[in-house]
């Protein structure tokens, strides 16, 4: 029988050391190769992973932004100062459930877009074209599949709602389209300060696009890791999300917005959310709304 050598011995116990290292640490194995992939600081976890790529504001979007919150605050003022706080408002909305991980917002868009239909026709008005979700997913430019599937944030949004959910010319009235807002996209965790000021920017936006009638529809683009109760739309979202939802309205005596929520694994068609949760999960991408 033939003896086994010294350096043959070491050989198979380094070759059997590492096969028992592969088998008791199975999730580190690849580690390298899962750090050079993985997003910087975005999330998408759970069913939906269909966000895209987050794609930073030009100097320009951001002076449109703060024109944008100037004018809705102003609004606000001015409201409260005649009629005090309060007040709600609560569109139609469509309520499909998407059927892929990736076309959530392609979904939440036809969402918004027949909301606006429906109300259209319930004021004798011709009711508008709802596209189908493959039109608004290239209009949109969502990818099904790659290392980013989804629709990226802001990308073609403010083009598609303009496009297939356009703001009528009325004479004497000013009806603003829709634009992006993006969220201060702050490292987790986001400060307070930060979180409050989305918040309070937010909620001028929201009341200044809903309280001007029409049934124009929000869209949100939430994008965060694991959340608490005070920070998550929904509890589905507390291990993290990627995702576009529409808003529908508000309630600003109760502080929450109505969501229609697109994702199948989530019973409820719509729910309602607080104003700082919605702010939560959007400050790492954003909305985009009338005005």
């Amino acid at each position: 029988m033939r003896t086994i050598k010294q350096s043959e011995r070491r050989l198979i116990s380094i070759f059997v050391s590492a096969i028992l290292l592969l088998c008791l640490f199975p999730a580190h194995a690849f580690a390298a190769d899962e750090d050079r992939t993985a997003p910087s600081d975005d999330v998408a976890l759970n069913f939906n992973k269909g966000d895209g790529i987050y794609t930073p504001p030009t100097k320009k979007d951001l002076e449109e932004q703060a024109a944008s919150i100037a004018e809705a605050e102003k609004y606000v003022m001015e409201k409260e100062a005649t009629k005090g706080t309060g007040g709600s408002v609560k569109n139609k909305v469509g309520i499909e459930k998407q059927n892929k991980d990736y076309n959530c917002g392609p979904y939440a868009a036809r969402n918004a877009i027949k909301g606006r239909s429906d109300y259209l026709k319930s004021v004798g008005g011709a009711a508008l074209t709802v596209p189908p979700v493959g039109t608004l997913a290239t209009s949109l430019g969502t990818r099904s599949s790659g290392a980013s599937p989804g629709t990226d944030f802001q990308g073609t949004w403010v083009k598609t709602m303009n496009t297939y959910c356009p703001v009528p010319k009325l004479k004497g009235v000013d009806v603003l389209p829709y634009k992006a807002k993006w969220g201060p996209n702050k490292p987790w965790p986001i400060g307070t300060t930060d979180w409050n000021t989305w918040s309070s920017n937010m909620r001028s936006l929201m009341m200044l696009a809903f309280d001007a009638g029409l049934n124009y529809n929000a869209i949100a683009n939430i994008n965060h890791p694991a959340a608490t109760s005070s920070q998550y739309i929904n509890s589905y979202y507390k291990t993290g999300a990627g995702h576009y939802v529409c808003v529908f309205g508000y309630n600003d005596s109760s502080g929450v917005y109505n969501i229609s929520e697109s994702n199948q694994n989530i019973a409820a068609t719509t729910y309602t959310t607080p104003y700082k949760n919605l702010a939560w999960s959007t400050q790492k991408r954003g909305i985009v709304s009338r005005g």
